[in-house]
């Protein structure tokens, strides 16, 4: 029997059919298969009809069976004409995936450049669409911006921007069919790929070392994010060559009880192959819901591993030190309210803020202002920067005034 490719019509030579057990084989891996890796489907005896044409597909495009038709047309005594164009439509199929190749590593250097500034990606809706990215006077969002620019200094990534924007230009009923079939490597879907990707690198170092440590302890907390949704982070902190502190995920929480964010943080665990027992102590806040003697996280993963020893945050319990001091003593209570007050009328007004820009200037002979600040009711350390910022004091002077 005679198979071909449905794209090109590429005669596919190395698929056999025995009659006998009426099975598919791949003929090329057959003989020239490597005997130490474990057998493919279509070495042994492929007879699975489901899908059959992506199987093959698979099959096809894997890496062993590209090793085995390297060897099959290097050591091949006898190559024939036909042999020779399989082999030019094989080399040029392998000079795509290496430009491609070099395509997406420029795509995965801007994404771990974008997150390690803490930017964001996207740009607004409708400005990312391929039809507008040849538009320089649209905001294309932060990724696609970067985009660009390198493109004019990198010839790869030039053509490649330029192919896309070709394509792009397509009438929608002709590019319709082929829109399916065309990935670009700058979508929001390959951005989230390779950051999904990333992250899951990061985590699988982080539990390998984890793991070489042989004990940790963890902390955890819960805050909203900007859309309000409640978000538990979990750090843990071990011990190699030095003390280590990493985040190792930040998780959607729909409960705030002990019992359920201990469950959290132990799927989490498991997901990255961390085992829970190993974690000989924890630190929190003194939330009830944290350190609860009865209904506490810490109770709950005190059962899950039994002997650790749970410790209260010490900035969370200087943070209600410094809090509780300085509102006890009327001085300083009216310090912080003047300073309170200070702060909210300059800021009201930029005349005001001019006028007190001014007066910084002249009482200091050269620009120091610093944007006054508001005292904040959970940092104890506002009160040190609105201190600070007033009165321009050095840290030497700051530790005094303490």
């Amino acid at each position: 029997m005679v198979y071909y490719r449905p794209e090109d019509g590429m005669q596919r030579m190395f698929l056999s059919f025995s009659e006998e057990k009426e099975c598919l084989f791949c003929s090329v891996c057959l003989a020239h298969g490597n005997e130490k890796q474990k057998p493919s489907s279509f070495v042994t005896d492929f007879n699975s009809w489901t899908h059959i044409h992506q199987r093959i597909v698979e099959h096809e495009s894997s890496k062993r069976h590209q090793e085995c038709v390297e060897a099959y047309l290097h050591f091949s005594a006898n190559r024939t004409i036909l042999d020779m164009v399989q082999g030019q439509q094989y080399s040029l199929r392998k000079q795509q995936v290496l430009h491609r190749r070099l395509i997406v590593d420029r795509v995965v250097s801007i994404v771990k450049l974008i997150g390690k500034r803490g930017m964001p990606y996207r740009g607004k809706a409708g400005c990312e669409a391929v039809n507008v990215l040849a538009n320089d006077r649209v905001d294309h969002g932060t990724f696609l911006e970067i985009v660009i620019l390198v493109a004019k200094y990198n010839e790869i990534l030039k053509a490649h921007l330029k192919e896309i924007i070709d394509k792009g230009m397509l009438n929608d009923k002709q590019d319709k069919r082929n829109r399916a079939n065309r990935n670009t490597f700058i979508s929001k879907s390959t951005v989230n790929q390779i950051i999904l990707g990333i992250a899951k690198l990061m985590k699988s170092a982080i539990a390998e070392e984890v793991q070489q440590a042989g004990i940790f302890s963890v902390q955890l907390d819960t805050t909203q994010d900007v859309t309000q949704a409640d978000k538990c982070a979990i750090v843990l902190r071990y011990v190699t060559d030095k003390v280590d502190e990493r985040l190792i995920g930040v998780v959607d929480s729909h409960s705030g009880k002990g019992s359920d964010l201990c469950k959290l943080m132990s799927n989490d665990l498991e997901q990255n192959g961390i085992d829970i027992t190993k974690c000989v102590s924890d630190s929190t806040d003194g939330a009830s819901n944290m350190a609860g003697a009865y209904n506490g996280f810490t109770t709950f993963l005190e059962k899950a591993s039994p002997g650790h020893i749970h410790t209260w945050c010490y900035a969370h319990v200087l943070n209600l030190v410094v809090c509780d001091a300085t509102s006890s003593n009327e001085a300083s209570m009216t310090l912080f309210g003047i300073l309170q007050k200070a702060a909210m009328f300059f800021r009201e007004s930029y005349l005001r803020m001019d006028l007190w820009t001014d007066h910084m200037k002249e009482k200091n002979g050269q620009n120091i202002h610093k944007r006054l600040s508001v005292i904040g009711a959970t940092r104890w350390g506002s009160k040190h920067d609105a201190l600070q910022k007033f009165f321009v004091l050095k840290h030497a002077m700051m530790r005094s005034v303490y």
